[in-house]
């Protein structure tokens, strides 16, 4: 029988993530966003303060005493419950009076400082009692039970909570009702701690009220959910910015809160904090209310952002619903009433996202300019937690007016990125276990291309195959040119606070689908191509696309399964025949920038400005007439390659159509060599024939496993521009693609003046014995 328990339901954030924790500037933001949407709770618990977790033994200084005091003073002043949250369980033992001790002078320290809630966490540990422990204790739960108790009494705080070992359905060992763990801790846990639970599990799709009524049985109490939807700690290519989903509001009864563990980005969770506080607002009306008067309510200005197609949760009849959040903007009648009636995923993603767009015109400096996920590992320096740190609190923290005032004023400020941009952006990056509508278009449309590339190499050609294969390369053309036009606005806004937490996201992307269009337009050239039906079906319709379309129906499936790893970024990123894995994704520009650099096959059309570059001149009034000594540099360099094959010779070209790179591969070099001295050599030699010159062609002099079968190789020459080596892993990874789907299955690149040996033995290659510059790899 389930405990009915009068107590306010804990609706909030829960810092508890691996990662860089957030400043304490940023968490004084979160309040604000928190009482804004009227939530009221807040748990300090990141995993990467050492005094939280590691070193939880260790007292804080008196330097971190005065941070933790103004996060406290911080959070009461927007009304929200500070919860300190310590976990001791890597290294406790519970039957130690000095653990125990520890403890109770680490909390009662905090308690000086004015918190009043605490939580006990045991998540992510070894169960296993250690010898002095099971001497005293029968069980694990019965040691965290009876400690946690402890605590609870001498703290006498009435708002205690405790994670337990065993917090989802797939840890509840061997079923939730059947657990000898969860079965002891609702016997013996203090009935007015509360228990948080993950779901079914780690991070559930859905979470039912059926399996909460059970748990709720199990543990003779209402748990409170910690949920992980929004995390993104596990995967470094995923950032999740749909709206709260997956949890119908009829949970509310049966919950004694839902606290969100959202992403390590904290700008990154300004949707998933207002859909959640929607959802609370509306669940509690559910819950107290039967009738709705629109006159009660005021939310926001009116919307005009298009509702993504996305699941929505069922109606449930029309309640009242009273917001008393003065902070809030209004809302119009119509859109107060499609809300409020009930949770509705997309409605409450409009919402949102209108209030969103604002907050990207907002003059804010990032707290550290750097990109947070990309290096999970803590720095400790002389042993200080986070809080001695250097500080780098956000420029614009004022109070709740003042912070509205700022977006009243920036709303008539019009910059580039659209609602159309935002919704983009959502869709593209929503959940863990879906993409929005517009990012599944732009995976099926890839998806279709290359599964039906064969239909453009029939021979004789369908001109109705053939007619619609194009068509949708068009449709994918106008897909992709979306995904550029939200970089480059995004890459222009002024909130650096949210370019720097999103843009290394938006920018893997952006390189995922410009690598996959090159690709796709190479293989739309069949005549040139030359390639069998055969080969093209070969290259895709491998293990590459049928992962992403891998049915997943197991339960204990979380989404850092090769299904959903990398999500939409990872699905793109596998299409391409070349699988060189994340390192071909190489790390965001350190300084952001709006640049979309393209890659393409060269065409006759292109001589001029290709002579140019090779030349080393931009400006074209300093080209003079062409001289002798040009044109056989041009033919040495270049015209050995565009003579052999020009469509494996690859330009890379600037937002304004400025070239500032080539890449010219080979996609065997037997031909290629057979190619030099049987036709391209007795043509030069003929067209110079009255010029002498010194110049020797360097690909035919090479090793005989240079020239063996199915050998490749590239050269590269750049400005300085590409030469980053973010540009640079793309451009490769795309190069690498096509000859891979050409045949071969080796390719070698010699070193120039600007590549490094590290950077190609990081992406795979190896050293040719005797030649200190030549590397090679397999396909």
């Amino acid at each position: 029988m389930v405990v009915i328990e009068e107590k306010p339901f804990r609706c909030g954030v829960v810092e508890g993530f691996y990662g860089r924790p957030w400043t304490c500037g940023q968490r004084k933001e979160l309040f604000n966003r928190m009482h804004r949407s009227t939530m009221n709770t807040y748990i300090y618990a990141p995993k990467d303060d050492i005094k939280h977790r590691a070193l939880w033994r260790q007292p804080y200084t008196k330097e971190e005493e005065m941070k933790l005091k103004d996060l406290i003073d911080a959070a009461s002043a927007e009304e929200i419950l500070f919860v300190y949250a310590i976990s001791p369980g890597l290294d406790v033992t519970f039957s130690s009076a000095a653990d125990i001790s520890a403890l109770k002078r680490k909390m009662k320290q905090v308690s000086k400082l004015g918190c009043k809630a605490f939580a006990l966490l045991f998540d992510d540990i070894n169960p296993t009692l250690k010898p002095a422990d099971a001497a005293v204790y029968s069980s694990s739960a019965e040691a965290q039970a009876m400690l946690t108790n402890e605590l609870f009494e001498h703290m006498k705080s009435q708002q205690f909570l405790f994670c337990p070992t065993e917090y989802c359905k797939t840890r509840a060992l061997p079923t939730v009702r059947k657990s000898e763990y969860l079965n002891t801790l609702g016997q013996k846990l203090h009935p007015d701690i509360d228990v948080m639970w993950t779901g079914d599990k780690v991070i559930p799709e859905v979470i039912t009220k059926e399996s909460i009524k059970e748990l709720g049985e199990v543990l003779q109490r209402k748990p409170v959910i910690w949920d992980n939807i929004h995390a993104n700690d596990y995967d470094q290519r995923r950032v999740f910015l749909g709206g709260y989903h997956g949890r119908p509001v009829e949970l509310y009864p049966y919950l004694n809160g839902i606290l969100t563990n959202p992403n390590c980005e904290f700008e990154a969770n300004f949707i998933a904090i207002h859909t959640l506080g929607t959802w609370c607002r509306i669940a509690n009306s559910v819950q107290d209310s039967s009738s709705f008067d629109v006159q009660m309510v005021d939310l926001s200005d009116e919307v005009c952002v298009t509702p993504p197609e996305t699941p929505v949760v069922p109606d449930v009849p029309e309640v009242d619903c009273e917001m008393s959040d003065e902070l809030l903007p209004s809302l119009t009648a119509a859109d107060v009433t499609s809300v409020i009636a009930s949770y509705n995923y997309s409605e409450a993603l409009k919402l949102a996202l209108e209030e969103w767009l604002i907050e990207f015109n907002l003059n804010k400096k990032a707290p550290l300019k750097s990109y947070s996920k990309r290096n999970l590992k803590t720095q400790v320096i002389n042993g200080q937690s986070v809080l001695t740190a250097k500080s780098y609190d956000l420029d614009v923290i004022g109070t709740a007016k003042e912070t509205i005032e700022t977006m009243k004023e920036d709303k008539s400020k019009l910059m580039a990125l659209s609602h159309e941009n935002l919704q983009l952006l959502t869709e593209m990056f929503c959940l863990p276990y879906e993409h929005g509508t517009k990012g599944n278009q732009l995976l099926s449309d890839f998806e279709w291309l290359l599964e039906n590339v064969s239909d453009i190499y029939e021979e004789p050609p369908s001109k109705e195959k053939v007619s619609k294969w194009f068509e949708k390369l068009l449709q994918c053309d106008e897909k992709s040119q979306e995904v550029y036009n939200l970089f480059t606005n995004f890459s222009k806004i002024p909130n650096e606070a949210i370019l720097y937490d999103l843009y290394p996201y938006i920018w893997d992307v952006k390189e995922v689908v410009s690598a996959l269009e090159s690709y796709v337009h190479w293989l739309s050239d069949s005549i040139a191509c030359n390639l069998s039906i055969d080969t093209i079906k070969r290259s895709h319709n491998g293990l590459n696309i049928a992962i992403n379309k891998l049915p997943i129906m197991n339960e204990f499936v979380e989404p850092w399964h090769i299904r959903y790893i990398g999500g939409l970024t990872g699905a793109l990123h596998r299409m391409l025949p070349f699988q060189g894995g994340y390192i071909y994704l190489g790390q965001a520009p350190d300084i952001p920038t709006s640049a979309v650099l393209k890659t393409r096959s060269y065409s006759p059309s292109d001589k001029d400005s290709l002579y140019r570059f090779n030349r080393g001149v931009v400006d074209k009034s300093e080209v003079p007439m062409e001289t002798t000594e040009d044109d056989i540099a041009f033919d040495y360099d270049i015209g050995v390659f565009s003579s052999f094959n020009s469509k494996t010779l690859f330009l890379i070209e600037d937002d304004e159509k400025e070239l500032c790179g080539y890449v010219a591969a080979v996609s065997d070099n037997k031909q290629f060599v057979d190619h030099i001295t049987d036709k391209w050599l007795p043509e030069v030699n003929t067209k110079y024939s009255e010029t002498k010159t010194d110049r020797k062609l360097p690909h035919v002099d090479k090793p005989d496993e240079w020239k063996a079968p199915n050998s490749s190789h590239f050269i590269l020459k750049l400005d300085s521009k590409v030469y980053e080596e973010c540009i640079l892993k793309r451009v490769i990874n795309t190069v690498l693609s096509v000859l891979k789907t050409s045949g071969a299955t080796t390719v070698y690149h010699k070193l120039d003046g600007v590549t490094n040996q590290d950077f190609f033995l990081e992406l795979g290659f190896f050293p040719v014995q005797g030649d200190e510059k030549m590397f090679w790899r397999s396909l």
